[in-house]
């Protein structure tokens, strides 16, 4: 009974101090970042199984010209993940402090906004530039990224903006948290 009540006690402390909690963090970054290097191949491997190759030359070249900037956002995607999971023990609090978590949790928030205002910026500019260069609307439609050709050469203003005000917010609300945790942590000392 002596070995589980110490087991039990370890474990208990571990939760307690909350310190090792940013370990499942690092592992949840590295996984996003391994997701986004795999999505092109993702994407391509559903384009092949549904015929996509099989078509006119025009859509076969305006699917291989999105492909190429879905394959050069997942590496992005690929690399900032995996610089920021490195970074998600440096953004938290020190040792002694007992707030330590918000901290994690806003790196996890500035980090998503700017991952997805970055992928919205880029990835809507460039749809909404190939629709207005090549006028792929139609072909567009077809393959479910309609909403970028609603726009026209509008979005290649607007995605940019929605992508930095994304960012802007996402940023915003970590510093928040990290703030709040700041002043628990140094009211509480």
């Amino acid at each position: 009974m002596k070995k589980c009540l110490d087991f039990a006690k370890t474990y208990f402390d571990f939760i307690e101090n909350g310190h090792n909690l940013k370990n499942p963090f690092k592992w949840l970054y590295g996984l996003i970042a391994v997701l986004n290097v795999l999505l092109p191949l993702f994407v391509l491997y559903g384009a092949i199984t549904a015929g996509a190759f099989r078509m006119a030359f025009a859509w076969v070249l305006l699917f291989l010209l999105i492909w190429v900037i879905i394959a050069a956002l997942g590496v992005f995607g690929f690399v900032f993940w995996w610089d920021r999971k490195d970074k998600v023990a440096e953004y938290s609090t020190k040792e002694k402090d007992e707030f330590i978590m918000t901290p994690v949790i806003a790196h996890l928030i500035k980090t998503l906004g700017e991952w997805i205002g970055t992928y919205v910026g880029v990835f809507g500019a460039l749809i909404s530039l190939i629709v207005f260069i090549f006028g792929g609307a139609n072909i567009l439609y077809a393959m479910g990224f309609g909403g970028f050709a609603g726009l026209g050469w509008i979005g290649i203003i607007l995605f940019p903006i929605w992508g930095f005000l994304i960012i802007a917010l996402s940023r915003f609300a970590a510093e928040q948290f990290r703030a709040l945790a700041a002043i628990a942590n140094n009211t509480k000392k």
